[in-house]
């Protein structure tokens, strides 16, 4: 419990030393579910959690690199929010892919955030759930909709980040499309391809480099398949440490670490080098 919830900041760091974790970057569970809809409201909570977030960082002494989360009811505030963050150890910011008032990740509102975000070299980082009270309603009641609540989102982003070419818009900015597993990546990339040729336009032969977008996947993912359509610069991997769903693997990275389905080399680029270039942790 000192360890799930920081409690005992210590305690954590003892765990990752036990797993052979050298840096952990935390995603708050709270914001997997929408939160309030009173802008003043959201600003506090928001501030409340990048300052607590702030402190365990500094105890830390860098072990523990975070996602800001913004206020985004109030966008001013938000890219605020983003400076401190930045400043206190946040490598990137909490995003869902569908936000509070069924804003979708293309919504114009949302550009200034991500212009914000390039400049600080933060990338954005849709995370299973979802803002959307409507959504959370409809689905929210039952494990039996689960998938639908907590995963929609963020595969629907990705496709919409893709149809609408939004990264290029924001050529500094990166993307990274956490805790939804990867063995999607083939289909959508099919349906996509279909969509964009049918427009008149070519599909990119590598589209996760092109638009700048990274991908976590699980263990039980079909690598060899994935890494077929977009290779492995490009995917990245976590343990969903403190809960335990579908997505939690512990001791994901030790596994990963001997898992053959893939070369050594491959293996070194998902436990390291890619992390560190979307995080840009040195």
């Amino acid at each position: 419990i000192e360890s799930k919830y920081m409690l005992d900041v210590q305690a954590r760091v003892k765990h990752m030393d036990e797993m052979g974790t050298d840096i952990q970057v935390l995603y708050p569970s709270m914001w997997t579910g929408p939160i309030t809809k009173n802008p003043a409201e959201e600003v506090a909570i928001c501030r409340s959690y990048n300052r607590w977030m702030a402190d365990i960082y500094a105890e830390g002494k860098g072990r523990f690199r975070w996602t800001a989360v913004v206020p985004v009811l109030n966008i001013e505030e938000a890219i605020k929010q983003l400076k401190y963050s930045k400043e206190n150890g946040a490598v990137a910011v909490n995003l869902r892919g569908v936000e509070i008032g069924n804003r979708l990740i293309n919504d114009p509102y949302f550009f200034p955030l991500y212009e914000a975000a390039g400049d600080l070299d933060m990338p954005i980082c849709p995370h299973s759930g979802t803002g959307s009270f409507e959504l959370d309603s409809i689905f929210g009641g039952s494990t039996l909709t689960a998938y639908e609540r907590n995963k929609f989102s963020g595969l629907s982003a990705f496709h919409t980040l893709m149809m609408t070419s939004l990264p290029s818009k924001f050529p500094k900015t990166k993307w990274g499309i956490i805790e939804f597993s990867a063995d999607w990546i083939p289909y959508l990339l099919n349906d996509l391809e279909r969509r964009i040729v049918r427009r008149g336009d070519k599909m990119s032969a590598e589209p996760l480099v092109e638009n700048n977008i990274w991908v976590t996947i699980q263990l039980n993912d079909d690598l060899q398949h994935i890494d077929k359509y977009v290779g492995d610069n490009r995917l990245v991997i976590g343990t969903d440490y403190g809960h335990a769903d579908s997505a939690t693997e512990i001791y994901a990275l030790k596994t990963f670490e001997k898992d053959d389905r893939l070369n050594i080399a491959s293996r070194e680029r998902i436990l390291w080098d890619n992390p560190k270039e979307l995080y840009s942790i040195n």
